[in-house]
């Protein structure tokens, strides 16, 4: 059974697509959002995110892009998915994932709101990390040659992957 990370940028669906396929393929999900961020929006140590996952199981589905431990992360998994969307689907989905955590009680993260100033800032922040991420993850993706990859950038991409997943790995 494999071990299977989503990577993107910010909005572009890593939860949403690892949810589908840890459910498709009966894997286990490691939601990481809710375990790089505290109640209050301040940023979890990476130290201690990772000390909360277990690289060693035998199966997962894992969320998020580790920039700061990738060389750990990376190579205990089996299978990299990148979510290489075009910046305007990246920024639509932002905006109204952002606006509605805003508007509503809470986030599914912290179980807090979304103050409007932090609305933004993540707007902000997958606009400026659209582009870098866009051109660091083919190098960084070569450094692990012995990984399967698939760069997925259109919905029919993520719907044959789901698919071949499912087949593969699923009941």
């Amino acid at each position: 059974m494999p071990r299977i990370l989503i990577i993107g940028c910010s909005g572009s669906g890593k939860s949403t697509l690892a949810k589908q396929i840890a459910s498709a393929c009966r894997l286990p999900y490691i939601n990481t959002d809710a375990l790089y961020w505290n109640s209050d929006w301040s940023v979890v140590p990476t130290e201690t995110v990772l000390a909360a996952i277990d690289f060693e199981a035998e199966n997962y589905v894992l969320d998020g892009n580790f920039a700061s431990s990738r060389e750990q992360v990376w190579r205990a998994v089996d299978i990299i998915v990148w979510l290489d969307y075009g910046l305007p689907l990246v920024l639509y989905r932002l905006f109204f994932r952002n606006m509605r955590w805003w508007l509503s009680d809470a986030s599914p993260w912290t179980g807090k709101r979304m103050s409007f100033r932090r609305a933004c800032a993540g707007l902000w922040h997958g606009f400026r990390s659209h582009g870098k991420k866009r051109t660091a993850y083919p190098g960084y993706l070569m450094d692990f040659p012995d990984k399967e990859i698939h760069r997925i950038s259109s919905k029919k991409e993520r719907t044959l992957l789901l698919n071949a997943l499912s087949t593969r790995f699923g009941f």
